[in-house]
């Protein structure tokens, strides 16, 4: 059994490698942007229809970007982490 924690498919690992060679600060500005602006703005937007609590979502939506950030860069790693674990165990059932 894999654990899906620790390392990936091959379906995973072939998509990892797309990923990977545009570089790590394209991968965490897209992703910034995507989860930490794109999303967010879609969801304030929807509740200011029916809200008067505008400012305040303003105000969430932009402390929402550094922190995807952070998370954009720690996922960044973890999936890092698990790809060189595939890669390893590639290179261990080949040897």
């Amino acid at each position: 059994m894999t654990n899906i924690f620790e390392t990936m498919t091959e379906a995973q690992a072939r998509r990892w490698e797309r990923q990977r060679a545009s570089g790590r600060s394209r991968y965490v500005l897209k992703r910034t942007l995507v989860y930490g602006a794109i999303v967010p703005a879609l969801i304030i937007w929807g509740i200011l229809r029916w809200t008067s609590f505008g400012n305040l979502l303003i105000l969430l939506a932009i402390f929402s970007l550094p922190v995807d950030y952070v998370i954009a860069r720690l996922s960044w790693v973890f999936h890092e982490h698990r790809y060189k674990n595939y890669t390893a165990s590639l290179h261990s059932h080949n040897a």
